[in-house]
């Protein structure tokens, strides 16, 4: 039996070998608590703990940037994923620079394999 914010979504009947469940259609940032209860003829076990999962919220950010290489005319930065991509898989990076310190970031060309 699995349960999502303490309504019965599957009970389990005729197939004992799914273990898994996905809640389609859920609501961006909405905090969804799962559990689930094993059945046999016996009856039902005790709840699981629930875990709690918010559908695909915005990711963290990446690691801060660290100098990779640095020439008179080019700047190489390079940066760690985020710890927690949000239920999502990252799909691409927004690279913004700063000139003489002022914080006034604009977005920048990047270059991928010697093109721009």
């Amino acid at each position: 039996m699995l349960y999502v914010d303490n309504l019965l979504k599957y009970d389990g009947t005729g197939i004992p070998t799914v273990r898994t469940f996905t809640l389609a259609g859920c609501t961006s940032g909405t905090i969804y608590d799962f559990r689930v209860a094993a059945i046999s003829s016996a009856g039902h076990s005790v709840q699981s703990p629930h875990l709690a999962r918010i559908c695909s919220r915005r990711p963290y950010p990446p690691a801060q940037p660290t100098l990779k290489s640095s020439t008179l005319r080019d700047v190489e930065i390079q940066w760690l994923p985020p710890v927690d991509t949000g239920g999502m898989p990252i799909s691409g990076y927004k690279v913004q620079k700063s000139n003489n310190d002022n914080f006034f970031f604009s977005p920048v060309q990047c270059l991928k394999d010697g093109i721009y």
